[in-house]
């Protein structure tokens, strides 16, 4: 049990400097790899640096505010008033865990998210992560502390109720906050075609969220769009807004290749040697 505890305590506290170093690593890659993302932006609007500030201060304080809930739930395990299975899972129960609380947590926050875009929920809480209505990977966590501790809390409650492993409670907000990071890139990096597949249209690629910063009132699931698809919710337009963006990025590679190759060189001389096929030009010659 220390064992667990311990590499939550440290979960908590090094959460900031990851967040740091990904947002970091984020800004290097899009400064070298401009040209190549630069097609891939799903909005034209930039991100400018009142709205840095803005999700920058946000973040922090929704930082905060998991850190000092971990040491609280920390508390609570310690002293016995709340208890989580901490015996070591096989491979196959991890799996299991791991997708039963995946579809419980997106259900479960789907409607969590539409609950926040209610009055006066929404004045109150939800709207400082919407005033990025362009979202940036900065805006990942940009969130009211309350709304922070309240996504991160499902997870928790699920993996409590259900007397899952403690294993699983890792696992799964670790992938929640890459799946933060991922909605909130900005820029449409998922495969062309990917909405066209039955097994991979379901989970949400960035243009699915990014639809739902600049319309509002749509797109709410967290992993898969099917809540969204079942409750009427999801932008009709999705497809054809994800198979622009992959085809003015087929358009712009195809240019830059034009562009790069060299046409060959051709002498006089070699012109010289060209037969003359056309009859009407070798009469006129």
């Amino acid at each position: 049990m220390e064992y667990f505890s311990d590499v939550y305590l440290k979960l908590a506290w090094t959460l900031p400097l990851v967040a740091l170093a990904v947002a970091t690593s984020y800004f290097l890659v899009f400064k070298v790899y401009a040209d190549y993302f630069k097609p891939l932006r799903i909005q034209s609007t930039p991100y400018t640096k009142k709205l840095f500030v803005n999700d920058a201060f946000w973040s922090v304080l929704n930082i905060a505010g998991a850190v000092f809930v971990g040491v609280a739930l920390h508390h609570l395990w310690m002293h016995g008033f709340i208890a989580f299975n901490t015996a070591s899972p096989s491979i196959v129960n991890l799996i299991f865990e791991f997708i039963a609380i995946f579809f419980l947590f997106d259900i479960t926050y789907y409607f969590l998210h539409r609950a926040l875009h209610q009055e006066p929920f929404y004045s109150w809480i939800h709207i400082h992560h919407h005033k990025t209505f362009n979202p940036n990977f900065f805006t990942a966590f940009a969130f009211h502390p309350l709304e922070g501790i309240l996504a991160g809390s499902i997870a928790l409650f699920w993996v409590w109720i259900l007397n899952f492993h403690v294993h699983t409670i890792l696992t799964i907000l670790v992938f929640q906050g890459m799946m933060n990071f991922s909605v909130h890139f900005a820029h449409e990096y998922f495969p062309k075609g990917w909405l066209d597949k039955w097994y991979t249209k379901w989970f949400i690629s960035p243009t699915f969220h990014d639809l739902h910063h600049s319309r509002v009132n749509c797109n709410f699931g967290g992993f898969t769009s099917i809540p969204d698809s079942l409750m009427s919710t999801l932008t009709p337009d999705l497809k054809k807004i994800f198979d622009a963006i992959k085809q003015r990025k087929a358009k712009h590679d195809e240019e830059a290749l034009n562009f790069q190759i060299p046409f060959p060189e051709t002498k006089a001389a070699d012109i010289n040697k060209q037969p003359i096929k056309d009859p009407k030009l070798s009469a006129e010659i």
